[in-house]
């Protein structure tokens, strides 16, 4: 994978990722592609890269509050932070959330785009990252090396 960043966008359903996205990562983030046995979290392939959920909710944001119909945002993404992104060695930024977008007037829809294009330029722009990333890239290659023959999905 030659990304730095990974950015996710899609819509929350029913508390999670829409059917195709959990399939793109069921498909691409195959055994021995993505991760591999001892390559998981803080020793997987991706270590040093950053990942980053760009949501849109039907819900208000007060919804997705400690005590009220959905509980806190955190705990709804929390197996699709640590489960997935984290699985695979990559550092999730905090997601950005676009609350009740389908209800939002045009001016509140303008301040998510313009706040979106913010975080997504700091994320990127972030100078002591860029430096990890750059101490990180010959732990992150030597990671994949051991497994790649190994791998289900390699070519036999």
């Amino acid at each position: 994978m030659r990304s730095e960043l990974l950015v996710f966008v899609f819509p929350l359903w029913w508390g999670g990722l829409p059917a195709i996205v959990k399939g793109w990562f069921d498909r691409v983030c195959a055994y021995g592609v993505a991760y591999a046995d001892g390559k998981r979290f803080e020793q997987g392939y991706f270590v040093g890269r950053r990942a980053v959920l760009g949501l849109t909710t039907g819900g208000t944001i007060e919804r997705f509050t400690a005590g009220n119909s959905y509980g806190e945002m955190r705990h709804v993404l929390y197996s699709v932070k640590r489960c997935i992104l984290e699985y695979l060695g990559l550092e999730v930024m905090e997601p950005f959330v676009a609350y009740a977008a389908p209800r939002v007037d045009a001016p509140t829809r303008a301040e998510y785009l313009r706040n979106w294009q913010a975080r997504l330029l700091m994320i990127v722009d972030d100078a002591q990252w860029q430096m990890r990333l750059g101490a990180l890239a010959d732990a992150a290659k030597q990671n994949r090396m051991p497994v790649e023959d190994r791998a289900w999905a390699a070519q036999r």
